[in-house]
């Protein structure tokens, strides 16, 4: 950058040859081409490390410049960061000669310049891996493959929504090919599997769609997970998905989509920015696995957890198929949420969280919601009859009160003295129902619904690690559990 009489920082011309594909998701006005140089002045505005630079819309693009695709950013040189390239956002209704007011601070230098690096070093990692991919290619070690995701951390196993949709679509283009068959290791109702609602379960689909098509030699590193096959370098995982692999595809689409976080943009709402952690498309499939769990504190599922940035996100994806939290890494990602505060955001039926008869939770559920929604001011009531036994006495003459009124002040002495001891009754009687719904919603938050000490675990071991490192919070996990199966969120329990 240079600097003119006025004291201003010219910054350079946009850079056109650095744009990326993402960029493009952004609108501008007529005009707004950004080719012009933009003008700013790096200003303190009460502490040294803020700067705040006034930066000029330019109005028409230099002659023979190409048009590019609309954008609302800019592309520049940032005046006081030694030639670093940042993004100035144009808002909606901004013209050509409007002056945007872009703000950045030291500690944003500092994260943006650690971020610069440690993709440079990702970078390197993968001409690495490419490189001993080309010297001993072997299909069945995939030396590539296994360097890579042992120097590029979990945390970077990262899904785009785009990549995901991706994904999907590469599925329904096996099935209608006829390469993706109803078999696998347990027998799968045809109906499932041929649902466009449910469809086939991710053991089929990892079996013939994500396995052959990450091993293929025409992929640049064979072997890596389906998350590194799209992106060498990885995705910045902002999102963590819970789930079981007996869920269909479909339905795993539909509730993801669901449940993935949403912001307002000028065309409406669109998905967050970000990536997610999901285990059959991050985690390695051609590698060994069993070693990548061999600890629990080293296994993605807990690096990927700790190492999310904050605020922390999990989707609890539900599936028709099986209650999650029968399997014991579904319970080994809820204690963590636990324990780490993370917010758990549920996409699918909560009911299917239950373990057993569906019928029977569903009563239950209704029982334990009915409790809150029609019986808060009698349980308000009735919770100051117990820390005021003195007063139990008037609530029962009020309620004998009103209900001598529906006999009338003409009916009998003997009428008004039925109406007291059916005063008493209804009082007796709803105390009774307060009491039993409140016993019903205890019983489904500790373990009533599903107990996740009759969770399961492939291997043995793991079972092992889980229950040990999990152990003295069983009840709190049911709790979380129970929560969320009778309101579809974390509350603390009633």
């Amino acid at each position: 950058t240079t600097g003119d009489a006025s004291g201003h920082i010219c910054f350079s011309k946009c850079l056109w040859t650095c744009w990326s594909p993402s960029l493009l998701l952004f609108r501008r006005q007529p005009g707004m081409h950004g080719a012009k140089p933009l003008v700013g002045q790096p200003v303190t505005t009460g502490d040294a490390s803020d700067f705040r630079c006034s930066v000029h819309i330019p109005a028409s693009a230099v002659s023979g410049r190409p048009t590019f695709a609309p954008m609302r950013q800019f592309k520049c040189i940032s005046p006081w960061e030694s030639g670093a390239i940042v993004q100035v956002v144009v808002p909606d209704g901004a013209k050509p000669g409007d002056t945007l007011m872009y703000l950045d601070t030291a500690e944003q230098c500092r994260t943006r310049s650690m971020q610069e690096e440690d993709e440079q070093r990702r970078s390197a990692h993968v001409d690495e891996a490419k490189r001993r991919n080309r010297q001993g290619h072997d299909p069945a070690t995939f030396p590539g493959a296994d360097y890579l995701h042992a120097e590029i951390g979990a945390e970077y196993w990262g899904i785009t929504m785009d990549c995901f949709q991706d994904f999907v679509a590469a599925v329904r283009t096996k099935l209608v090919a006829g390469d993706l068959k109803n078999v696998g290791r347990v027998p799968y109702p045809d109906n499932s599997f041929n649902s466009e609602r449910v469809g086939p379960n991710m053991y089929q689909v990892n079996d013939q769609v994500i396995k052959p098509m990450t091993k293929d030699e025409g992929n640049e590193i064979p072997g890596v997970s389906w998350a590194l096959r799209d992106r060498l370098i990885g995705n910045r995982c902002t999102i963590f998905v819970t789930h079981a692999w007996a869920e269909g595809v479909f339905e795993f689409q539909r509730h993801l989509r669901a449940a993935w976080p949403r912001v307002h943009g000028p065309q409406g709402q669109r998905y967050l920015d970000g990536a997610a952690y999901i285990c059959f498309l991050s985690n390695p499939q051609h590698l060994n696995i069993e070693s990548m769990l061999a600890q629990v504190a080293t296994s993605p599922f807990n690096v990927v957890l700790e190492r999310m940035p904050s605020p922390k996100k999990m989707l609890m994806i539900t599936t028709q198929n099986e209650p999650i939290h029968r399997r014991l890494w579904c319970v080994f990602e809820a204690y963590k949420a636990l324990s780490l505060n993370v917010e758990i955001t549920l996409g699918g039926e909560s009911i299917h969280l239950a373990a057993g008869d569906n019928g029977d939770a569903k009563k239950k559920v209704q029982l334990a919601r009915s409790r809150e929604e029609t019986c808060a001011c009698m349980e308000a009531g009735w919770q100051h009859v117990e820390s005021h036994p003195g007063s139990s006495r008037l609530a029962v003459l009020f309620l004998g009160a009103v209900v001598a009124s529906a006999v009338g002040s003409s009916g009998s002495q003997d009428a008004r003295a039925y109406a007291a001891v059916i005063a008493v009754s209804i009082a007796a009687l709803c105390g009774c129902c307060w009491c039993y719904n409140k016993h019903v919603t205890e019983s489904i938050v500790q373990g009533g619904l599903i107990d996740i000490r009759n969770a399961e675990c492939s291997m043995a071991e793991d079972k092992a690690r889980i229950f040990q490192e999990i152990e003295g919070k069983e009840d709190e996990i049911n709790n979380l559990v129970g929560n969320l199966i009778v309101w579809g969120k974390q509350r603390s329990s009633a």
